[in-house]
């Protein structure tokens, strides 16, 4: 199959939604779509690899795209060989994409996969949220991939992505070049070669991530890399805390004030002695780049979760709280809650 569904000029205000697609073999472009105001959603794509090197790309946004959610969707690619892949969700390609939401899309990659990245976020891109999506998947460069162009990628938000990788030869978990201003929150990524890449990347903020089992390093910086804030991420089992591949470095600050608190190094050996949760002595993540208030357990993620009572059943409701809003048609709503105290959860 070389499309499977394709828009690629002028697609306005239009849903492409509810779709199966199955193939076996060689699939290049599941469903291609250069798109405005519109909505790429539940739709289901499975891929059978029969023969070594099949090619893969999937849900691939051109140049221009704007004002676009690809939201839940899913994707497997199923068999025993080894799957060469482009990107499962691509944004960009890099060119131009805007104010686009990719949400709540399952994808597992139950092949040796031996492609570039899963989602691939790359060019002249801004106002994009990547939230809540499940990767599972085998061996890729990278599971998400931020880039910008000649300009960097601006105003980026990565939230409550589950990450994890089969095999950890090669895989970076989450990655980041050439972006100023982002917000990594509340996402697991697991079973790496190296959790999180930066690479000239500023102004981002990392809260409330856990990135476990990095065979090699937890965090690697390739400079310029400034204006950079940890804590309330937990960081177990790594060779490696923090590699810094090469400078400049800028500010880097690996905690918040107390009592908030900085992160959870599984290899920090120091005390508690006034049993606040918060060790006595700094942890070195790398030379001169240190936490000041290093956690002693990891951090657990507190949420808000508000339940309705007396609607009907499959009604829709929602609720706001601190300036974000979710609808739901179940019986509960929960928000994670950023800044909190450490010894208060």
């Amino acid at each position: 199959i070389v499309d499977g569904i394709m828009a690629t000029q002028n697609l306005e205000n239009s849903t492409i939604s509810g779709n199966t697609i199955q193939a076996m073999g060689n699939i290049t472009d599941p469903i291609t779509a250069s798109a405005l105001n519109s909505s790429i959603d539940n739709n289901s794509i499975t891929i059978t690899a029969t023969t070594r090197y099949d090619g893969i790309t999937g849900n691939y946004l051109g140049s221009d795209a704007n004002n676009v959610g690809i939201e839940g969707n899913s994707f497997t690619v199923l068999g025993t060989d080894r799957v060469t892949q482009s990107s499962v969700i691509s944004v960009g390609d890099g060119a131009m994409a805007g104010n686009m939401t990719i949400s709540g899309n399952t994808i597992n990659v139950r092949a040796n996969s031996t492609g570039t990245r899963i989602v691939d976020v790359s060019g002249s891109v801004a106002n994009i949220s990547i939230l809540d999506n499940s990767v599972i998947e085998a061996n890729s460069s990278a599971m998400i991939y931020i880039s910008g162009s000649t300009i960097p990628a601006l105003n980026i938000l990565v939230e409550g992505n589950i990450l994890a990788n089969q095999y950890a030869s090669n895989t970076v978990g989450l990655e980041l070049g050439n972006v100023s201003g982002a917000m990594i929150l509340n996402n697991t990524v697991s079973g790496t070669y190296n959790g999180l890449y930066l690479n000239h990347t500023g102004n981002a903020t990392f809260i409330g991530n856990s990135f476990v089992n990095s065979s090699n390093y937890a965090i690697e910086f390739t400079g310029p890399v400034g204006n950079v804030t940890f804590y309330h991420n937990n960081f177990i089992n790594y060779t490696e805390a923090l590699h810094v591949a090469s400078g400049p470095l800028g500010k880097i600050v690996m905690n918040a004030s107390m009592p908030i608190g900085g992160n959870y190094w599984s290899s920090y050996t120091g005390t508690d002695g006034n049993g606040d949760g918060i060790g006595d002595t700094p942890f070195t993540a790398a030379s001169g780049i240190l936490d000041y208030l290093p956690l002693m357990k990891q951090w657990t993620r507190p949420q808000a979760v508000f339940t309705e009572s007396g609607l009907a059943n499959g009604a829709m409701w929602s609720v706001t709280f601190n300036g974000q809003t979710k609808t739901s048609m179940g019986s509960t709503i929960s928000f994670n809650i950023v800044n909190g105290t450490y010894q208060s959860y």
